[in-house]
């Protein structure tokens, strides 16, 4: 609990400083770049290291699941595990080649319109510009749709919130979740 307070209190901390960098006459490109940082770098590194933490610990379990399926020491509910943790290990690859796609062209103009002088105003530029901001957004678009595919769990929940499918209440799938 005290891990998760403190991520809270980190993003909390980060939005105040980036809402109060334009109010301070901070530089557009000098918020640019804080920006890019805290909301690229940082995250890139941070899920990089989460997600190698977790394929570590699942690509070990599923080691041990194997063993003792090939072992004869099988059963349904063991081979249904390495199921889930191999659809989980792929929808977890998928979200982070997503995250590093859509955000690579919006910390590749940011860091252009810094260091090209006069490409700001080029018409290739501009074009570029608005192009990686929808990029960008795409990410978030995207992370829902890839944990609704994936995985089934999400998926009935995620339908049920939308009002797709109403047979039980979000409340319980979400319940049965945690």
């Amino acid at each position: 609990m005290k891990k998760v307070k403190f991520c809270i209190a980190g993003i909390w901390l980060n939005a105040l400083f980036l809402a109060v960098l334009p109010a301070a006459g901070v530089r557009k490109m000098n918020f640019l770049f804080a920006y890019c940082y805290s909301h690229a770098v940082l995250p890139a590194i941070v899920l990089t290291v989460t997600y190698i933490v977790i394929f570590r610990t699942l690509s070990q379990k599923l080691r041990n699941i194997e063993q003792q399926v090939s072992s004869g020491n099988s059963s349904i509910k063991k081979r249904r595990n390495l199921y889930r943790e191999r659809k989980l290990l792929l929808a977890i690859s998928l979200v982070l080649i997503v995250f590093y796609t859509c955000f690579t062209p919006y910390f590749v103009k940011v860091h252009l319109w810094f260091f090209c002088e006069g490409c700001e105003k080029s018409a290739s530029f501009l074009t570029y510009h608005f192009v990686s901001n929808d990029i960008l957004s795409l990410s978030s678009l995207l992370d829902p749709a890839i944990y609704a595919w994936r995985l089934q769990r999400f998926r009935k929940t995620f339908l049920r919130v939308l009002c797709l499918k109403r047979n039980i209440t979000v409340e319980q799938s979400v319940l049965k979740a945690s």
